[in-house]
């Protein structure tokens, strides 16, 4: 009876040893088999790329240009070029007149009414001239810092008036033809009176090239 009993509980347990065995069996080739199979790789959508909104800038208020310079001055006009060669051409005329009254006068035996007709002439021509001319530029006094304003390095020096230095050259001129139409010409005194009358030229010729860059 016990060998029987003992017979029966064995083959229960081998039974079950069976069993248990099969089921890890069939487990194990389950997950070999879900091991083992290809799936699809799910790959990740390309995202927009994050772009940082742009900061707000400030928006500047048109500048308008001034009109006139601080102070009040006008800006100076566009040079008109056939203006230009006409000054030139008659400050040319000028020079010709002067360069043959010194001619004159310097000669051996000078002429007084050649000389007369030749100053006359000069002053004709700066009379042309003079009509070409702009105005002269109103002169506007600049302050320098911790300098009163009566103070002469207050206001740079101006450029001559052409009117004055052509003045000044009719005058030199007027000089030369009265020493070189004496009743006895002194060669020394009318050679004497030629470098005011250089002097004065080269200064009016300065003044109207000045006038008609600044004018």
């Amino acid at each position: 009876m016990r060998a029987t009993w003992t017979a029966v509980v064995l083959t229960a347990t081998l039974g079950l040893a069976t069993v248990t065995a099969t089921s890890v069996t069939v487990a194990n080739a389950a997950d070999t088999a879900a091991a083992t199979t290809i799936r699809p790789l799910a790959l990740p959508l390309p995202l927009p790329p994050i772009v940082p909104p742009a900061p707000d800038l400030p928006v500047q208020p048109p500048v308008d240009l001034p009109v006139k310079p601080p102070g009040g001055v006008d800006l100076p006009a566009v040079p008109d070029p056939a203006k230009n060669l006409a000054v030139l051409g008659s400050l040319g005329d000028v020079l010709g007149q002067i360069t043959k009254l010194v001619t004159s006068a310097t000669s051996a035996a000078p002429d007084p009414a050649a000389l007369q007709k030749q100053l006359a002439d000069l002053q004709a021509a700066v009379k042309s001239l003079l009509a070409l001319l702009p105005a002269p530029p109103v002169p506007v006094p600049a302050t320098v810092p911790g300098l009163p304003v009566g103070d002469a390095r207050v206001v740079p020096p101006l450029p001559a008036n052409p009117a004055d230095a052509l003045d000044q050259v009719q005058k030199s001129a007027a000089d030369l033809v009265t020493k070189a139409t004496a009743t006895k010409p002194d060669p020394t005194a009318v050679k004497d009176a030629v470098p005011p009358l250089s002097t004065s030229t080269v200064t009016a010729t300065v003044a109207t090239a000045t006038a008609l860059v600044t004018g």
